[in-house]
């Protein structure tokens, strides 16, 4: 098994837990999800835009 090392903001990980654990997944699942739906749909799992100005 791999690892993966991400660094993000501390706000942005304390946020996405509590949402995480309310859906009973930890961080480790819940980025597993994301990188198999990655895989079966062949892309990002979401629209990825620019702001519009």
């Amino acid at each position: 098994m791999s690892q993966i090392a991400v660094r993000v903001d501390d706000e942005l990980k304390k946020e996405a837990t509590a949402i995480f654990n309310e859906l009973g997944l930890d961080m480790s699942t819940a980025v597993k999800l994301f990188l198999k739906q990655s895989v079966l749909t062949r892309s990002i799992p979401f629209e990825v835009k620019l702001d519009s100005e």
